[in-house]
């Protein structure tokens, strides 16, 4: 990916959802309102929310930001009565600010046009919606528990040019100078945040491995988590899931280069990831539903 940074934050009232100031109302002959989305490229909260506007069709433009360094272009562009300096943050030109990967699924799926995958994310039964966010919640928890694991074998195995490539691909080259600089620290706040440590990391290997065998059941006898067609539950345990199953489809068509992942974790642990029903499935749906805006290309 390359950086395609704002050269404004844009401010206003408030609207729906997690929001700020608007910016200016566009003129009729200016074009479409472009969006701004602030990510971290390889998150995958971030990755679940740009798969959701890319399945919806809907443009943005990329801020891309390394970890820590990211939290000065968060807080000008969250809303004033936010605390949040987490990405992805999504500035829109109807709703404001998003401040969180689930809103942003929701906008896109209001959002969607013609997109009829997009516009299924949420069923219309209201029964199969609640389940769809209830796999979500799930999925979400799931995805706290794969960020100590990945992070813990790529402090542990990743020598410091590797983990700096995979923090810094796409941002501009000021911020990665800074992430350069400020490694030591940046890393060990990461670290005492995050509680990255063996024994945290084995915690939550079986805290994952106990979802993704819940998920390989509710697949069992069925092609996706809720109903008969792709819903926001595939797309976020997907998203969750994809940087441990790292399957070919899962690296070619994530929003972020993600292989230096594969090189750092346990060959047992990435095998029984893939071979499970929740990792094939998390495999299909990357090559089935998960199309990258071609504007996007891999560092």
């Amino acid at each position: 990916f390359r950086a395609r940074s704002a050269s404004t934050h844009r401010r206003g009232v408030p609207g729906c959802g997690a929001v700020t100031n608007m910016p200016p109302a566009a003129s009729e002959d200016a074009g479409p309102v472009q969006m701004r989305l602030l990510v971290i490229l390889g998150s995958h909260y971030c990755e679940r929310a740009r798969w959701a506007l890319d399945l919806a069709g809907l443009a943005y433009e990329q801020d891309v930001y390394p970890p820590v360094v990211h939290m000065p272009g968060t807080r000008s562009a969250r809303p004033r009565d936010s605390a949040s300096t987490s990405v992805p943050m999504l500035l829109t030109p109807d709703e404001g600010v998003l401040t969180d990967s689930g809103d942003i699924v929701r906008y896109a799926w209001t959002h969607a046009g013609s997109s009829a995958t997009a516009q299924a994310l949420y069923p219309a039964d209201l029964e199969a919606r609640a389940e769809v966010a209830a796999v979500e919640k799930e999925a979400t928890r799931l995805g706290v528990w794969v960020r100590v694991v990945l992070y813990h074998y790529m402090f542990k195995n990743a020598p410091r040019e590797a983990i700096i490539d995979t923090l810094c691909q796409g941002t501009t080259n000021s911020r990665e100078r800074w992430f350069r600089w400020l490694y030591t620290p940046i890393t060990f706040l990461m670290k005492q945040g995050m509680r990255i440590n063996e024994d945290n990391a084995n915690m939550c290997y079986d805290r994952i491995k106990a979802t993704m065998d819940k998920m390989s059941e509710r697949l069992a006898s069925s092609k996706f988590l809720v109903g008969n067609s792709f819903t926001a539950a595939d797309l976020t345990f997907s998203s969750m899931a994809a940087l441990l199953v790292q399957t070919k489809p899962c690296q070619d068509n994530y929003g972020a280069k993600t292989s230096v992942l594969a090189e750092v974790m346990p060959e047992a642990l990435l095998k029984e990831m893939r071979e499970s029903r929740a990792g094939q499935h998390c495999t299909s749906m990357y090559e089935s539903y998960r199309q990258p805006r071609e504007s996007d290309s891999k560092l």
